[in-house]
């Protein structure tokens, strides 16, 4: 409580607590970190291009496939993916996983199809009532839609606590689709996969192995050196363990 640099953020576990957010990007093949970045928010879209590019410098070296957590995308990160950027990114939405769930929480906008005539159908089978379009200064825009027969009908609570449901189709979508798609094929499925071992196991090691478990200094600027600090020596633990894997041969 007496570092005022540090935010309070809301942990996995649930509890909320002045802390800073540390991320890191690791080699596919040995797993050596090749950039780190201290935030003092929640992973933001925002902060994945700057740590990629920056692991890109580091390393001197264009990388192939950039996996990260939904954390990381919106749909401006999945247009600028898809149109600009040389990376074959795999990134999941926060709503990909959920949907991997069916029969859990209310009725997801992809529930709403469109039909025939260019109107959207609701999971009961009525038609939405388009409202209004919103247009951005980026060129996306956003098209309002509202129920028509959510009065009394059977699927309400599934639906919406208020008097009508409501949904926003962003034009945006289909660079989600695309995403969504490559996620869902074989190889994607395969790729994203190893993420899994190759991230959450290092922050695993600061904790239950180093027992870096708080820091012990304060100030954004200190944490965040304190933070390059247990990294170089995650660095250091995987040169040693190759090295002697080099002698013993």
């Amino acid at each position: 409580m007496v570092d005022s640099d540090a935010p309070v953020m809301t942990h996995k576990d649930g509890q909320k607590l002045p802390s800073y957010s540390h991320q890191s990007g690791r080699d596919g093949k040995y797993g050596v970190v090749t950039t780190v970045q201290t935030t003092q928010n929640n992973d933001l879209p925002e902060d994945l291009f700057p740590i990629v590019d920056q692991s890109i410098e580091n390393t001197g070296k264009r990388h192939g496939k950039v996996m990260a957590d939904c954390g990381f995308c919106n749909y401006e990160i999945l247009q600028k993916v898809e149109d600009e950027r040389e990376e074959d990114f795999y990134i999941p939405d926060r709503r990909f996983s959920a949907l991997q769930k069916e029969g859990k929480g209310k009725f997801s906008i992809e529930k709403f199809k469109k039909g025939e005539e260019g109107k959207y159908i609701c999971p009961a089978g009525k038609p939405m009532e388009y409202q209004r379009t919103l247009t951005f200064d980026d060129g996306h825009s956003v098209d309002m839609y509202q129920g028509t027969a959510c009065s009394g009908c059977s699927l309400k609570n599934l639906c919406t606590k208020g008097e009508r449901r409501k949904i926003n189709i962003d034009s945006r979508i289909p660079y989600r689709d695309i995403m969504r798609d490559k996620l869902k094929s074989e190889e994607g499925r395969e790729v994203y996969m190893k993420r899994q071992g190759l991230i959450e196991p290092v922050h695993g090691d600061d904790q239950k192995n180093k027992g870096w478990i708080q820091h012990h200094l304060r100030g954004f600027e200190k944490a965040s050196a304190e933070f390059v600090l247990m990294r170089i020596a995650t660095n250091l633990a995987l040169m040693i363990k190759h090295r002697e894997k080099e002698i013993l041969a």
